[in-house]
């Protein structure tokens, strides 16, 4: 209602034209220090939106809407363009941007505001556009930076929330978000997880997102993007073997996607993810046996000293994966006593199933053991198919179920999978 309200009086916005006043603007900023001025612009883009909330507000000295968002570019975002060099020629040092990040944070979390306010705010500084990479290069770094003091422990947590409505309006952007959150936190500063860790309790819709994009962004393919096989970190998947244990809801639960502030920068429109993060970690851990041991060792952020060092790191690896296979399992088991979401859509499971394959058909003549270790694969997909089934996260007909998966090598326990189905577990269409 309130979103609606907003839309309704953007027409009636007060704001005009004013040269006069975007002159006495740009005088003010020449004589304020880089963090006053940008105190300055904040609290006018705050009045700018609620005045569109507002129609009779009463407000002056406020310019319109392309000269504040040029004015955020030049003096917060720093971007080189034409516009920007006249403004302002000067970088942050290290303390300087600090007073920007926690005035930005301090600016979005303001306990005045309402959510919608919060979120165009949180657009009109961080909104990308299509046709300027540089300057969302910018916004987009200075938006990992801000995140990452967040996901430290600084602040509410309004500003994970609105990362989380970003994220579902720009995926491209959201993925390397979420790469560089983990980069930062677990490469960077290995010893340093303990705030992600802490994310599934206290942001359990920013986590969503962040497994979603993780488990994508690392995907197990022996024709990476980056040119040579792939597979997951080793701390990447004990991040997501915590995160399953202590808030497991993110896997199946989607983000609230009610909210409909006005985008003041942006021309997006949200769309709902069609994909759970529960799929990429089965992915994850179905296809994990048919990886073979040398990508696991060429894939490693460690140093490794000789073989026996190797050996150590596959080792871990694979007990690692039969964890998150586990806590996986267990998870879907709990959730017999609870409704759910459906998380698996004939689609979804047709894309596993021929991800199966595909991947078994490369690998088989680098795999020791190959028969072994595809049957280990085929007996991961059938548990979490069986306990799918039982609990109501798999919902498929029993004709296309046995139809799609004689397509797979013979395994007996996905006969008994199939066989058990068709002898009258309920199903939906």
């Amino acid at each position: 209602m309130a979103a609606h309200k907003l839309r309704q009086n953007k027409k009636k916005s007060p704001h005009v034209e004013n040269r006069d006043g975007d002159s006495e603007i740009d005088q003010t900023l020449k004589t304020l220090q880089k963090p006053a001025a940008c105190n300055f612009i904040l609290s006018m883009v705050e009045r700018y939106i609620r005045s569109l909330s507002s129609p009779d507000l009463v407000v002056s000295s406020l310019p319109n809407k392309e000269k504040l968002l040029s004015l955020i570019d030049s003096y917060i975002l720093l971007v080189p363009t034409a516009a920007a060099s006249s403004s302002v020629e000067w970088p942050f040092n290290v303390f300087e941007e600090l007073e920007l990040l926690e005035a930005l944070r301090g600016q979005v979390e303001e306990r005045q505001l309402s959510k919608e306010i919060q979120l165009a705010l949180f657009d009109t500084l961080f909104g990308l556009a299509d046709d300027d990479e540089v300057a969302s290069a910018h916004r987009l770094s200075l938006l990992k930076k801000l995140v990452s003091l967040s996901i430290s422990g600084l602040g509410n947590g309004t500003v994970l929330h609105c990362t989380t409505y970003w994220m579902e309006l720009y995926p491209i952007a959201a993925a390397e978000l979420a790469t560089n959150i983990y980069s930062e936190f677990c490469e960077l500063l290995p010893n340093a997880m303990e705030p992600l860790l802490a994310l599934g309790n206290n942001c359990p819709s920013f986590t969503k997102l962040l497994i979603l994009h993780l488990t994508s962004s690392f995907p197990i393919s022996s024709s990476s993007s980056i040119g040579h096989a792939s597979c997951p970190p080793l701390r990447c998947i004990h991040l997501l073997s915590q995160w399953i244990l202590t808030n497991p809801d993110s896997l199946t639960t989607f983000p609230d996607t009610r909210d409909s502030p006005i985008l003041i920068r942006s021309q997006r429109v949200k769309r709902p993810i069609n994909a759970p993060p529960l799929m990429g970690v089965a992915q994850w851990v179905i296809l994990e046996p048919l990886i073979p041991d040398q990508w696991i060792v060429r894939n490693t952020e460690r140093r490794l000293r000789g073989r026996d060092e190797e050996k150590q790191l596959v080792t871990e690896y694979r007990s690692s994966m039969s964890q998150l296979h586990a806590n996986l399992l267990t998870y879907l088991m709990s959730l017999s006593s609870s409704p759910v979401h459906i998380a698996m859509t004939s689609t979804s499971l047709s894309s596993l199933v021929g991800r199966l394959l595909e991947f078994q058909q490369k690998t088989a003549t680098l795999l020791q053991e190959e028969k072994n270790k595809t049957e280990l694969s085929l007996e991961r997909l059938s548990q979490f198919l069986q306990i799918g089934l039982d609990v109501g996260i798999v919902s498929l007909n029993p004709d296309f179920l046995t139809t799609l998966l004689s397509t797979l090598p013979k395994n007996r326990l996905l006969n008994i999978v199939v066989s058990h189905h068709r002898k009258g577990v309920t199903y939906k269409n």
